[in-house]
């Protein structure tokens, strides 16, 4: 084979792969997305009151209470991760007798507070 057959081959996969990506990338975005839901659905099903009850806020061991119930979450220094490399990040009103929780992921971008973040509430009784 000549250099210029050769060149054209490795140009020509090149942007075939380039392609590829670029078409593929908002199908695994949103695989991402449906992976985190899923995650915090099995943090609601996980969840007890008397598992809150027991507990200071900021409700920090909430990561460790989960970690020690399901080997599917995934952690980083003691944090449940979403699916971008991010801590969950749990908002827990204590009221008598129930528990408003509000489980949040930072999304694709890592930063909360942004119009990509993904959210999901409970009540616990």
């Amino acid at each position: 084979m000549t250099k210029n057959k050769v060149f054209k081959r490795v140009l020509f996969s090149s942007i075939l792969i380039l392609v590829t990506l670029l078409v593929l990338r908002p199908f695994w975005s949103q695989s991402k997305k449906a992976n985190a839901f899923s995650q915090m659905s099995w943090m609601m099903s996980w969840l007890k009151p008397e598992d809150l009850k027991e507990q200071i806020p900021p409700y920090e061991s909430v990561h460790l209470f989960l970690h020690e119930s399901d080997s599917r979450f995934k952690f980083r220094n003691k944090k449940l991760i979403d699916p971008w490399g991010s801590p969950f990040h749990f908002e827990i009103k204590d009221e008598t007798n129930l528990f408003d929780v509000l489980i949040l992921s930072a999304g694709p971008d890592g930063e909360f507070g942004t119009k990509d973040d993904l959210r999901k509430s409970f009540v616990i009784q």
